[in-house]
C-alpha cells in the first residue's frame, strides 16, 4: 500500500476569505477572464446570452478607490463573432484573443501585430486546422515566446487539452506541442495561465478524481511540456465550476465561478483572493514513500532505433541508451527537411536533452535512496510509431526499454547494478508497441514525410519512464 497524501493549509486559507470582486463589473451576465495588467487597470470578457444568441465582448476597467469601475470596450470587432480571452504580451508587441462565431462552437486565435490582425489558422492552416481553439496565454521564459491555448485536436488524452506553440524570433508558430499527461486527462483542460515568478501553471479541469465538481482550479509547477503532478487547489474549489484562474504580483488573485453569492446577480462572475504569502503554502507530505518529480519523462529514440529485425541478436545485448541519443544527435539534419526548424530545434535541445538529463536525475536521486536502505520501483513504458507491424513494434518497445535498463545497470560505473540483482531495485517493463501512438501518424512505408520526419512520429518513438517510487 502506498501512503501519500496531500496537506494543503486549511488553517490559513477558507471559502470565507475569497470576496465578490468590488466594483461594478459583475452583473447578470457572465464575466470572465479578470487579468489585472497593473495597480489601476484590468482586462475582463463578458458574455451576453438569451434565448436566440450567445456573444463575447473585451472590456477593461479601472480600478478607483479600490473598486473596479464598469468596463468600457477594448477591441471592437466590426463582424458578427464573438470576442474573448484577451491575453497582452509583455512588450506590447502581440494581443491574442479568441474569436468564435454564433453559439461559440467555432473558435479561432487571433492576434494583432503593428495594428494588423491575423488569426492562426490562416498562417498556419496545417497547424491550426481544428474547429476549436480559444483561450490563449503568451508568455516569454528562457528568451522564447511560448502561446499557450485550450484546443480539441487530435493527439490529445481527451476532451479539451492544454497545447502550446513556440513563436520563433521572425513571428513563425511551430507546429502545436501537448501540455502532457500531468496536466492534460480524459477530461476537458481549460484557461491556462502561467506565472514566471513561481514557474506554476494554473489551470481548470473537470476530472472527477479528485475534483469537488464542476471545473476545478489546479496547478503544476514546471515549464514547456514537463509539469510536475497537478494539486487541486480545494480552498478556492466548489461543487460549482470554478476557471480562469490569474495572479497579479503573485498575491492577488482573481477566478470567475457560477458560485452564487448573490440574488441579483448569476452565471460566471469575478472573484477575488490575496495570499498572505507571495505563493500558496502547499506541501506533500510522503510517508514512507517518495515518488519522483522528474517523472512521467518522454525518453526519444531515431526511426527503427534499435533495429528490431535483429531482435533474436540484440535482445541480450542491446547498446545502452548513450548510444542512441548520440546516434539521434548524428542524424538531426535528415529531420529539416520537411519540417518547422523551430520546433525541430525545440525537440533536439529541450525534449530530447531533457529526456537524458532527466534519466540522469532520476538515477542519482534512485542511488541516494537505495543507498539509505530503501526500495525504488520504476515502471518503464516503451512506444513505437505505426510504420511497421504489430509484432515487430513490440519488439521494438522491448528493445528501446531494454536499453535503457543497460543505460541504468551502466550508470556510475556500475553503482545500480548490485541493487537490481539484489531486487533493492526493481524494474517493471511494460513494452506496448503502437498501441499509444498519435492517431495521425501514417503507417504509410512510402510516405516518409509524415510516417518517419513528421513531429507526431518523432514524439510517438519514445520510451516513459512513468513512476518512480521509493519505500521502505
Amino acid at each position: 500500500m502506498l501512503f501519500s497524501f496531500i496537506l494543503i493549509s486549511f488553517d490559513s486559507y477558507s471559502q470565507d476569505e475569497i470576496s465578490f470582486l468590488n466594483g461594478s463589473i459583475n452583473n447578470c451576465n457572465s464575466q470572465l477572464n479578470f487579468i489585472q495588467i497593473n495597480d489601476s487597470t484590468a482586462t475582463y470578457t463578458n458574455v451576453y446570452s438569451d434565448a436566440k444568441i450567445t456573444t463575447s465582448k473585451i472590456y477593461y476597467s479601472n480600478k478607483i478607490k479600490n473598486r473596479w469601475c464598469q468596463g468600457l470596450e477594448y477591441l471592437n470587432t466590426a463582424s458578427n463573432l464573438s470576442i474573448a480571452n484577451l491575453s497582452l504580451s509583455d512588450n506590447k508587441g502581440f494581443n491574442f484573443y479568441t474569436k468564435c462565431n454564433d453559439g461559440i462552437t467555432n473558435c479561432d486565435i487571433y492576434f494583432t501585430l503593428k495594428d494588423k490582425e491575423f488569426s492562426l489558422s490562416q498562417i498556419n492552416s496545417e497547424a491550426f486546422s481544428a474547429d476549436y481553439n480559444t483561450q490563449p496565454f503568451f508568455f516569454t521564459f528562457n528568451k522564447k515566446s511560448f502561446l499557450y491555448f485550450v484546443s480539441d485536436r487530435k493527439g490529445g488524452f481527451g476532451g479539451l487539452d492544454i497545447w502550446f506553440t513556440i513563436i520563433d524570433s521572425l513571428g513563425n508558430f511551430s507546429f502545436p506541442i501537448n501540455a502532457g499527461p500531468n496536466i492534460n486527462s480524459s477530461a476537458d483542460e481549460i484557461t491556462p495561465f502561467y506565472t514566471l515568478h513561481s514557474k506554476t501553471l494554473y489551470f481548470s479541469s473537470s476530472r472527477d478524481d479528485i475534483g469537488l465538481g464542476g471545473f476545478d482550479i489546479y496547478s503544476s509547477s514546471g515549464s514547456t511540456n514537463r509539469w510536475t503532478s497537478a494539486i487541486n487547489l480545494f480552498y478556492l474549489n466548489s461543487e460549482h465550476n470554478e476557471m480562469y484562474f490569474s495572479l497579479f504580483n503573485e498575491r492577488h488573485a482573481f477566478f470567475s465561478s457560477d458560485r452564487i453569492t448573490d440574488s441579483s446577480f448569476c452565471c460566471n462572475n469575478i472573484y477575488s483572493f490575496e495570499f498572505e504569502n507571495d505563493i500558496v503554502d502547499v506541501q506533500i507530505i510522503n510517508k514512507k514513500i517518495s515518488s519522483s518529480e522528474f517523472t512521467p519523462l518522454q525518453i526519444y529514440f531515431d526511426n527503427n532505433s534499435p533495429n528490431a529485425r535483429l531482435f533474436d541478436v540484440m535482445k541480450d545485448t542491446v547498446p545502452s541508451y548513450k548510444k542512441f541519443y548520440i546516434d539521434y544527435f548524428k542524424n538531426r539534419e535528415s529531420y529539416y527537411t520537411d519540417n518547422n526548424d523551430s520546433i525541430l530545434d525545440f525537440f533536439f535541445d529541450s525534449s530530447l536533452k531533457d529526456g537524458y538529463t532527466g534519466l540522469i536525475s532520476i538515477l542519482e536521486n534512485a542511488l541516494l535512496d537505495l543507498s539509505k536502505g530503501l526500495f525504488v520501483e520504476l515502471t518503464i513504458q516503451g512506444y513505437a510509431s505505426p510504420l511497421a507491424s504489430d509484432n515487430y513494434n513490440k519488439k521494438l518497445s522491448f528493445l528501446r526499454i531494454k536499453s535503457i535498463i543497460n543505460f541504468i545497470n551502466e550508470y556510475s560505473d556500475l553503482a545500480l547494478a548490485q541493487y537490481i540483482l539484489d531486487s533493492s531495485l526493481i524494474i517493471n517493463e511494460l513494452p506496448l508497441g503502437e498501441s499509444e501512438s498519435f492517431l495521425n501518424v501514417s503507417d504509410d512505408p512510402e510516405d516518409v514525410k509524415k510516417s518517419i520526419l513528421s513531429m507526431d512520429a518523432i514524439l510517438s518513438r519514445k520510451v516513459t519512464i512513468l513512476k518512480v517510487e521509493s519505500y521502505r
